[in-house]
């Protein structure tokens, strides 16, 4: 009976560093996949780094160019999302309404949560390929629903690495102030303009014009190519009110929007609402818009 205590201990102690290495290595890959996040869209990627530095990894399953609205991920994104803990959703996006529930199927320890939680959504009438929400899904395109999308972030994140909780709250203190900040500048520039519409080819500004009581004007209406009597109605309009750009998102085709521009015989502002750098966008839209109301004012 001694004999055989003495070699179970000798089989015990031989074994404790594979034990104590399988140990390790578990313990590590849960440390590596709570250090990422995955998002939908890269305005997401560019809200969680400002609250929380470099400290998450930020997978983006919608690549620049691609429309948030028919985007199918790959196989190899689905399985990829295997070393995430968290992933933050829009909550309206075509992609989320088509992809979510197969996502949750494929990784059902993976936790999901909508960072538009709180947002005064707005109802509308075009869909994609079928894809139809009932809701604009662009929550991120305002300095208010920003504040609130921050908010649902740095709560996600905070939940996600609490051992950090004093740096995650100033970033996010400090980003907050400047939201304040950037929203009172917007507003203050529109102040004194009656003339507040403007053109845009697929209506992707409408959180921001209800912010600031704009008029977006949108050639595509249901998610489907203008027809010729609308495209009419809207040029007729434009030259009346002395309108000379319209405003179109980068991955979009722009062969109508450069027929109509060529028959008012003014220019395309294309912007990019999936760009990484949320703030800069918004300021550029924020100059483009008061350029034109400073001339459709002034006439």
């Amino acid at each position: 009976m001694r004999h055989n205590h003495i070699l179970k201990m000798k089989l015990f102690f031989i074994a404790l560093p594979v034990i104590l290495m399988v140990s390790c290595a578990v313990d590590r890959d849960q440390r590596d996949k709570e250090k990422i996040i995955a998002v939908s869209i890269l305005p997401q990627k560019y809200v969680v780094e400002k609250i929380a530095g470099d400290r998450f990894d930020v997978m983006v399953m919608i690549p620049p160019g691609s429309s948030p609205a028919t985007y199918d991920p790959s196989s190899r994104q689905i399985a990829g999302l295997s070393g995430a803990q968290t992933y933050l959703k829009m909550g309206c996006l075509g992609f989320e309404n088509a992809w979510m529930e197969r996502i949750q199927d494929a990784h059902p320890d993976l936790r999901v949560l909508n960072i538009s939680e709180g947002i005064d959504l707005i109802r509308k009438d075009h869909d994609h390929d079928g894809r139809r929400s009932g809701i604009d899904p662009h929550t991120w395109m305002s300095v208010r629903n920003m504040r609130i999308l921050a908010l649902n972030t740095y709560k996600a994140i905070l939940e996600a690495d609490p051992e950090h909780q004093l740096e995650y709250i100033s970033r996010y203190n400090q980003w907050q102030k400047a939201l304040i900040r950037l929203d009172d500048s917007i507003g203050r520039v529109f102040n004194g303009y009656d003339q507040r519409s403007f053109i845009i080819y697929h209506p992707a500004l409408s959180y921001y014009a209800r912010d600031y009581h704009l008029d977006q004007i949108a050639i595509e209406r249901e998610g489907k190519e203008p027809s010729m009597k609308h495209m009419a109605r809207v040029l007729s309009y434009a030259k009346s009110s002395g309108i000379d750009r319209i405003f179109v998102q980068r991955e979009f085709d722009k062969a109508h929007a450069d027929s109509f521009v060529k028959e008012l015989d003014g220019r395309m502002v294309t912007i990019d609402p999936l760009a990484f750098d949320w703030g800069s966008q918004i300021r550029y839209i924020t100059s483009q818009l008061t350029q034109l109301f400073k001339q459709t004012n002034g006439r």
